[in-house]
């Protein structure tokens, strides 16, 4: 349940651990092919419309397996929905087996930012990063980005693999929060 580049790499990790992924993307909602070449490495992919009945009706077969979710949309999106962390615990705690439910986040959880969708060019330029990176080089050249989303990533990827450790009777619901 998320797009472009820190949510995509937390699940491609996840997959490089040995996870077997799907990714669930909107059939309305583009990606960037140049992203999919690396976020989606070693995943399954679907389109799923979770704003029609038929689309709900199939995510909600495939919750009744699902061990870990990650949330990269804005915050409250997936709630608006009905699957958001809440009812994902709900969801677990009925059926006897634990959900992680990864969330990552650009701009936090709070401020006025909060509910924005996350681009890392914006990101990157409302903390100083892009400035910073130049501000002391007395001798301009290309310079790689730095990619906070991608380190957030690297972060929140170990984020599921404690609570998995656990029973499924002890692991109702663990929920790991990650800004970049």
């Amino acid at each position: 349940m998320c797009r472009i580049i820190a949510g995509p790499t937390v699940t491609r990790i996840l997959a490089e651990y040995g996870a077997d992924v799907l990714k669930i993307t909107s059939p309305s909602l583009s990606d960037v092919p140049f992203f999919q070449v690396d976020g989606n490495m070693g995943k399954h992919a679907a389109d799923l419309d979770l704003k029609s009945e038929a689309g709900r009706k199939e995510f909600e077969k495939l919750l009744d397996d699902v061990d870990v979710i990650v949330d990269g949309y804005r915050p409250g999106a997936l709630d608006k929905l009905g699957y958001g962390a809440e009812a994902m615990a709900a969801l677990a705690k009925k059926r006897g087996k634990g959900i992680v439910y990864v969330n990552e986040n650009c701009f936090g959880y709070e401020g006025e930012w909060a509910g924005r969708a996350g681009w890392q060019q914006i990101a990157d330029c409302v903390s100083f990063l892009s400035n910073q990176q130049t501000a002391h080089d007395t001798n301009p050249k290309l310079r790689l980005p730095e990619l906070p989303g991608l380190k957030a990533s690297l972060w929140v990827t170990p984020a599921p693999l404690f609570p998995l450790s656990l029973s499924p009777t002890t692991a109702q619901a663990a929920w790991a929060r990650s800004l970049h």
